[in-house]
């Protein structure tokens, strides 16, 4: 019994002198921030690092200051970005999604983000944040939505929310490109040489649309449209 006695008694002042050691650690890093930094710097010179590409250096960074901007949904948002950048790419999805479900993020702000990640072909973080509800009901978010359920081979859905995109006001260079490569891998070859050729006359030096509509008319036996294309510069 009195072993026992003994033993919580020092598992209790370990646990005690951790969380001491914790809120002792927390207020120095606190007060070295707030001295040197207002809030909005933090944000600065984290934007700063990740625009500098200085990941692992804005990652030690972040681990430092949001113990003490705990809230902060920007600082969230940026951590989000680097950990995506660094590679750990869930980890960096929630982060983003947590920023942006408890904050009025702006639509540019949303499209930077969703660009970055389109760009990098992160389409299942994507597809993340559109199902956890942030990015629905809007047609410049559903675009990317569709094209990552595209690169996801998920066509029906794919075709389904670029329609939506289109109808409700969507007017980037990619959607009939988009559109038509998801209607060809479904198999409506009319419809998606329609929308492929609508795509190549908008931007007829695009490789991928003119690699797109070269490959329809080959499996669709337009072998002359296919020559005449390659040929063509």
């Amino acid at each position: 019994m009195k072993k026992f006695l003994l033993i919580v008694i020092i598992v209790a002042i370990i646990a005690f002198s951790y969380k001491e050691s914790f809120l002792v650690h927390r207020f120095y890093v606190k007060s070295f921030y707030t001295i040197f930094y207002t809030e909005e710097g933090v944000v600065q010179k984290a934007w700063e690092l990740y625009n500098k590409g200085e990941y692992r250096r804005l990652e030690k960074f972040l681990d430092r200051v949001t113990e003490v901007y705990l809230t902060n949904n920007e600082l969230k948002k940026i951590a989000g970005l680097n950990y995506i950048k660094l590679g750990q790419k869930e980890k960096g999805a929630e982060l983003i999604a947590s920023s942006m479900e408890n904050s009025s993020i702006q639509l540019d702000e949303l499209m930077k983000i969703l660009e970055s990640l389109f760009e990098n072909k992160y389409y299942g973080e994507i597809i993340y944040f559109y199902d956890k509800n942030i990015l629905r009901n809007n047609a410049n978010c559903a675009f990317y939505y569709g094209a990552s359920l595209y690169h996801s081979n998920r066509y029906s859905e794919a075709i389904q929310t670029l329609n939506f995109s289109r109808t409700n006001g969507y007017r980037g260079d990619r959607i009939d490109f988009y559109s038509g490569i998801t209607l060809e891998k479904m198999g409506k070859f009319d419809e998606a040489e329609k929308l492929l050729l609508s795509a190549y006359n908008a931007n007829p030096y695009d490789r991928d649309i003119k690699k797109a509509l070269v490959d329809l008319y080959r499996k669709t036996k337009q072998f002359d449209k296919a020559e005449y294309l390659l040929r063509k510069k």
